[in-house]
């Protein structure tokens, strides 16, 4: 699996965010993402995550982007088209 690379320079304001400091719109997102299976990460799409939020793709990009950048999320794309979120340093379930 490829990681996903940014080819842009990482905002350091985003940097600086710890879970605390995210908008009710990344900590939603943070916690469908959580509430996925550990082992397989979250799989939704952008348009499926637009519908569970209620919020515009875009929004979701930039959340996207915030937790990512923020170290909170890792975002790995197999295949070119097949994306897997996982959460930073949780720990697999036995």
């Amino acid at each position: 699996m490829l990681e996903w690379v940014m080819k842009t320079k990482p905002n350091p304001t985003l940097l600086s965010k710890t879970s605390a400091e995210l908008s009710p719109r990344e900590r939603k997102l943070l916690a469908k993402i959580a509430a996925a299976d550990p082992v397989q990460g979250c799989r939704a799409s952008n348009r499926l995550l637009t519908k569970l939020l209620k919020i515009g793709e875009r929004q979701v990009r930039t959340c996207l982007t915030v937790l990512r950048e923020g170290k909170l999320i890792t975002v790995q794309i197999k295949g070119g088209h097949e994306r897997t979120i996982r959460l930073i340093g949780r720990t697999r379930r036995q």
